[in-house]
């Protein structure tokens, strides 16, 4: 059994509690971690390869400490001033944190809008709307929609493509959105540094989960951020019409000769076979195998 003394800012800890129970006891490893200040065991029987650059809270004497990989000396670090990413062991620089914090948003923002082309659909006020779509999944609420223009203005088939080219392009930014939010990351064997995105997909009835690698560089959440925003002014200049409709009847000529609208709905949709084909390639590499360095 070896001891390693964490690392920690040795701040004037809290009032002692010896008989508190390690953070995490890993049962079967060969080390443990001890609090730079009061020397009580934070992580038990750990393994090397189970250690991660995050900060922890002794559970005894309150301080905080990261856990070392030797013991070297000092074990004095100024845990305040290191990136957040390092704090709680997310692994990412942080623009890219910054990239997916973005696309996080402006996904929520697309989703309001597009509930509210709903409501403008149907000629609901935002009351019935909300108590009708708040808690509905995105692929019923784009079923919803389908409908509703079908069933409302099935004589304008112009409104009924339009409608459907806005419904496609918010079902596959969905899809895109999810495969980074629901992603988690693993640093490759293959490479220094460089970390890969994978998420385990057991939609096919096949008896067995399919781990595939999903892109989420940067680059590509900023991408769909300016997809999103695109895709939002198709919904809401959408929405207007239909209000317009509902009012006057007008909705062909707002609809089929729109230039906002339909000039944002063709540059999205080139786009939108880009991402279904960048989908569709996703998963054929093998994926990455956690470094054990």
């Amino acid at each position: 059994m070896t001891t390693y003394k964490m690392f920690g800012s040795t701040n004037s800890p809290k009032k002692r509690d010896p008989d508190a129970k390690p953070m995490f006891d890993f049962v079967n490893g060969p080390d443990n971690q001890i609090c730079c200040s009061c020397d009580h065991v934070i992580l038990a029987n750990v393994f090397p390869d189970q250690i991660i650059d995050i900060v922890l809270e002794c559970p005894s004497c309150g301080e905080l400490n990261v856990p070392a990989k030797s013991n070297e000396i000092p074990h004095q670090i100024n845990i305040d001033a290191m990136p957040l990413f390092n704090q709680y062991g997310i692994g990412l620089q942080q623009d890219h944190l910054q990239a997916i914090g973005l696309l996080t948003l402006s996904w929520n923002a697309l989703e309001y809008d597009f509930q509210q082309l709903i409501w403008a659909a149907a000629n609901w006020d935002s009351k019935v709307g909300e108590l009708t779509t708040l808690h509905m999944g995105n692929v019923s609420q784009v079923t919803l929609l389908k409908n509703l223009v079908r069933n409302l203005f099935g004589a304008h088939p112009k409104i009924i493509a339009e409608s459907d080219s806005v419904a496609a392009i918010f079902d596959v930014l969905r899809a895109s959105r999810n495969d980074i939010i629901h992603a988690a990351y693993m640093q490759s064997s293959t490479a220094d540094n460089e970390l890969e995105f994978f998420k385990r997909d057991a939609k096919k009835p096949t008896g067995a989960s399919k781990v595939v690698t999903v892109t989420a560089d940067k680059e590509h959440c900023l991408d769909l951020v300016r997809d999103i925003s695109a895709a939002r002014i198709c919904a809401i200049c959408l929405a207007k019409a239909f209000t317009v409709a509902h009012t006057d009847g007008t909705a062909p000529q707002c609809l089929a000769g729109g230039a906002e609208t339909s000039q944002h709905i063709s540059l999205l949709q080139s786009r939108l076979a880009s991402l279904s084909k960048l989908r569709s390639g996703q998963g054929q590499p093998k994926p990455p195998q956690p470094s054990r360095e």
